[in-house]
């Protein structure tokens, strides 16, 4: 079962900055946005100016790769600026240039399905921009996360160089060797199989145009080849042609008209996908885009004429739906989202994209169904968590869109006798926010109510002069429930809990009670509290403690019996916040049947475990590889068997419900051998190797199976 925390559904879970809000980011959460000069208020709370979602945010994880044609070969990348942390740019909280918050980018990246990152590379040393050492922080990044990356030269590197348009081929051969010597080399950079040789991949964004005829492409080729031979990768559909191109890049027409295509994907249908399916022998890098809003950018007139509206994510769908068709029927070597983390464009991808959805949820007997709003092509599909303690949930269920919005709970095979918590999640498409109903659901699963049956104690049982009396039986009832189960078994019971505080109603000796059962934070116990009928306190603050009778000093109260707490396998260690109920279990048993023995641990008889101190039925098993060991009816039993191999599988069978059985386990001289446990000896301890070892372990028969009431002692 797929699990996670209930915390899980709210806690911010990208690697945009979890204080990214307008209290701490002013300068970026104004309230108003410029949608071409048409200034309108956008909510802060959900977004920023430029309608880059604020945190925090909870975003659908699955890869994006998922969003391809199965069987798609691409390589998954993202285009980033890094320059956050800079004296330039407005402080968003993000330092990049710090190598734990890159290696939590890129992780980030990773567990979203990106195979590697560009980074678009300004100058080798000035500091306002990404240089040089921005690329070795990013280096590190990958290098410990497994994560690749490769360049992309900035056309503002020629202004940033002080090139002259007589010195700009000279300062971009430069730059190129500069970025290969330093980088292609190293174990995470981006190389590409380009006719059967791995070369290293250096793009260069809008450079050809840019520089113009101050570069011969041929000349730059050549002068490069000895450093890597790398695949350089132009600009835009116009850089197949430039000379010397292995490829080209695609980017967005920020001047499209999106009367007819409001996504704008024209630009790829009309523009760069034709020139890439008309240079079948170059590389493609195609793009996908969640939209543009430049309202935060130092210059809103700028942006002007440029807005691409997000859609409610519509826009980045409609991207990736354009480059998985045509990768049907053409090769798409690379598909590169527009950006990581230009929040001033409104391109950032790292913090997710909001969409209109909402669910609202009810429930009737077992059947819980939902609805919801908005676009649902926008949904993965719907999963049903529950959780047992509040804390940790378990995926039981998932329906996909088109499906009846429903889940059966009595369909799940949940345990009997639990409280469970539902929450409905819409886990949405890749790069999507995440979406859950307000509704929880609680639901306890009723145990059966089997039949009365009596239970008669045997006359070599010794239980205080007790011979052959019906042992009176318990009832006990949930309180504050939908449903209320009636049990009646033996007096021996264990009394139902669940790791949560609870109130149940019980009847001890015919005689209505009730427990209140909370957790003690401070002394880390749980705590008991026993009270009348009517609510009036009897016994305060019990602490559920191993080793004594709960009851052991409240005789006088006249309840009749004795109360135990014992865990699993480790009997004397208190149970936990987490398993009452499950390994942590609170015993009742009726006066006269006696479960703590002087030593403190759980000892229904009195019986010692040799025939002479006890007159119990004493029976040596000869060793067999699977020995059976065959009780008596209405008869307490002791079984010795001495190891002279090892048991693989054992049996036990004849005896009746309430016996007493008690195993003495003897290594021969050689020790070393294992014993196999009956499959219904349940929580039995290990049995020792040494040799000559003699363990003793004793057990009470239910019917069905033997639990122990005693640790395994061994000498």
């Amino acid at each position: 079962m797929i699990t996670k925390k209930v915390s899980d559904f709210t806690t911010h879970n990208v690697s945009s900055p979890a204080n990214y809000t307008q209290a701490n980011n002013p300068l970026m959460f104004s309230g108003n946005t410029n949608h071409d000069g048409v200034v309108s208020a956008v909510d802060p709370t959900l977004m920023d100016d430029s309608e880059n979602a604020a945190s925090p945010m909870v975003v659908s994880k699955e890869s994006i790769r998922t969003l391809m044609p199965v069987g798609w070969a691409g390589r998954m990348a993202i285009h980033a600026q890094l320059w956050w942390g800079l004296t330039s740019h407005p402080n968003i909280g993000m330092n990049m240039r710090d190598l734990p918050t890159m290696t939590g980018i890129c992780a980030d990246l990773v567990a979203r399905g990106f195979d590697f990152l560009i980074a678009d590379w300004y100058h080798y040393t000035i500091t306002t921009v990404l240089n040089d050492a921005s690329l070795n922080i990013l280096a590190s990044a990958c290098l410990a996360t497994g994560l690749n990356f490769a360049i992309m030269i900035d056309e503002q590197f020629f202004g940033k160089q002080g090139s002259t348009p007589a010195t700009e081929q000279a300062d971009i051969i430069s730059a190129i060797n500069h970025l290969l010597d330093n980088y292609a080399s190293h174990p995470r950079y981006e190389h590409y199989v380009y006719n059967g040789v791995s070369r290293p991949i250096i793009a260069l964004w809008d450079v050809a145009s840019v520089a113009g005829s101050n570069v011969n492409w041929s000349t730059v080729k050549s002068s490069i080849a000895s450093h890597g031979n790398p695949l350089v990768i132009q600009y835009q559909a116009s850089g197949f042609s430039v000379a010397g191109s292995d490829g080209a890049l695609a980017w967005v027409d920020t001047n499209a008209d999106t009367t007819l295509v409001p996504s704008g994907t024209n630009y790829l249908t009309n523009s760069f996908l034709p020139a890439a399916a008309a240079n079948p022998t170059k590389i493609n890098i195609s793009s996908f885009i969640k939209g543009f809003n430049g309202t935060d950018t130092k210059s809103t007139s700028w942006s002007l004429g440029k807005y691409l509206a997000q859609r409610q994510g519509q826009t980045f769908l409609d991207w990736i739906a354009v480059n998985a068709a045509w990768s049907l029927t053409h090769r798409l070597d690379i598909l590169a989202g527009l950006t990581l983390d230009d929040y001033q464009e409104g391109t950032a991808l790292q913090c997710g994209i909001r969409t209109d959805v909402t669910c609202t949820a009810s429930a009737v007997g077992n059947l819980i169904s939902f609805s919801i709003t908005g676009n649902e092509n926008t949904v993965r599909k719907y999963n049903l968590w529950g959780t047992v303690n509040g804390v940790d949930v378990g995926l039981y269920a998932s329906v996909f869109p088109g499906a009846t919005k429903q889940f059966d709970l009595a369909s799940l095979g949940l345990d009997l006798g639990v409280s469970y918590t539902f929450y409905i999640e819409v886990q949405s498409m890749p790069m999507l926010q995440n979406h859950m109903a307000p509704q929880t659901f609680t639901y306890f699963v009723a145990l059966p109510s089997p039949p009365d049956i009596s239970f008669i104690l045997s006359a070599d049982v010794g239980m205080d002069g007790i011979v052959g009396a019906a042992s009176p039986l318990l009832t006990v009832s949930l309180v504050e429930s939908n449903i209320q189960p009636q049990i009646s078994i033996p007096a021996v019971i264990e009394i139902p809990l669940q790791p949560t505080p609870q109130l149940l109603g019980v009847t001890l000796n015919s005689i209505d009670y009730k427990l209140r059962v909370v957790w003690n934070d401070q002394n880390q116990s749980w705590v008991m509290d026993i009270m009348d009928a009517n609510n009036n306190a009897i016994a305060m603050g019990l602490p559920l403690v191993t080793s004594n009778d709960l009851l052991e000093q409240l005789e006088y109260l006249g309840i009749g019996g004795q109360m135990l707490v014992q865990t699993d396998f480790y009997t004397t260690d208190v149970p936990t916040f987490e398993n009452l109920g499950s390994t942590g279990h609170l015993y009742f048993a009726s006066a006269g049947i006696p479960i703590v023995s002087s030593s403190g641990f759980p000892q229904v008889s009195q019986g010692s475990t040799s025939p002479s101190s006890s007159g119990l039925p004493f029976s040596t098993i000869p060793f067999s590889a699977t020995p059976v060991f065959a009780g008596l009816p209405n008869t307490d039993m002791v079984f010795q068997i001495t190891l002279t191999g090892n048991v693989t599988s054992s049996t036990i069978t004849g005896l009746t419900a309430g016996a007493h059985v008690t195993f003495i386990i003897i290594q021969d001289d050689a020790g070393s051998r294992t014993f196999a446990w009956p499959s219904n000896v349940q929580n039995a301890q290990t049995v020792g190797t040494s040799p000559n070892e003699r363990d003793v372990q004793e057990f009470v028969w239910d019917g069905s199976n033997a639990w122990p009431i005693s640790m395994m002692t061994n000498n």
